[in-house]
């Protein structure tokens, strides 16, 4: 009896179990800062793909453009300007616009930004779309001095689309930080009016209660002030009646 169960080969095998040791790194950095994890990630990409140099393009869409976050293979990648990929323009660009990937063979190395393999002549290249909820939020740029196989572009591929799915997360993580940090921000600030107000408030009664201590004064001596012309007013009609009692 045949078995309908489809034998793996050995090659699929070893795949598997470099995309289980691949899932776990995602699922373990994806809550670190963005550069952090994209950086882990094409590391990965970068080693298993043979690649003399890689990029991780993240796609920012209230930019409408992708930047590189993640580095690999670059001579001193604190040192380079960002770089910024408009959506449709370059390679990078019409990737984010097509969500395809695109093979290319015998490129001049020396037109790669900031290369760490110049006395090479020529290199392939690989750019992949990371694609989740059928948006491209990335593109994995990859270098290597050997022609990409389909079977290894497929498989690259494969990883990209679980890797989509995390990054999705980390940008999803990174949106919600920065909301909370600006809610903080502006809680912050409204705390800090309210006390302003508090004490504007405080002096305010502190001013009305000496008003009104200063009234109850200023009315005071009013009533004693009309008391005493009282007295006085009575005094002299005393003193008329008698001066009248003498004259008689």
């Amino acid at each position: 009896m045949v078995s309908s169960t489809k034998q793996l080969s050995l090659e699929e095998i070893e795949f598997h179990e470099i995309l289980i040791e691949f899932d776990n790194l995602l699922r373990k950095g994806f809550n670190k800062p963005l550069a952090d994890f994209t950086n882990e990630v094409i590391q990965f990409i970068a080693e298993y793909a043979q690649a003399v140099q890689a990029t991780f393009f993240v796609y920012l869409a209230e930019n409408a453009h992708a930047q590189a976050y993640g580095l690999y293979g670059y001579a001193l990648p604190k040192d380079l300007e960002p770089d910024i990929r408009p959506i449709g323009e370059d390679l990078v660009g019409q990737v984010l616009l097509d969500a395809k990937t695109i093979s290319l063979t015998n490129i001049p190395l020396q037109t790669l930004k900031g290369s760490n393999v110049l006395p090479m002549r020529f290199a392939c290249l690989a750019l992949v779309p990371l694609v989740f909820n059928q948006e491209v939020v990335g593109v994995w740029e990859i270098v290597s001095l050997h022609v990409f196989s389909e079977q290894k572009l497929e498989q690259i591929q494969k990883m990209a689309n679980n890797a989509a799915v995390l990054l999705q997360a980390a940008l999803t993580n990174k949106k919600v930080l920065n909301l909370l940090a600006e809610f903080k921000q502006q809680t912050d600030k409204l705390q800090v009016q309210e006390k302003e107000l508090l004490l504007q408030n405080k002096k305010l009664m502190e001013q009305k209660q000496i008003m009104q201590d200063n009234s109850n004064f200023f009315k005071n001596k009013e009533l004693e002030l009309l008391k005493t012309i009282q007295q006085l007013r009575e005094e002299i009609e005393i003193l008329k009646r008698q001066i009248a009692q003498s004259s008689s």
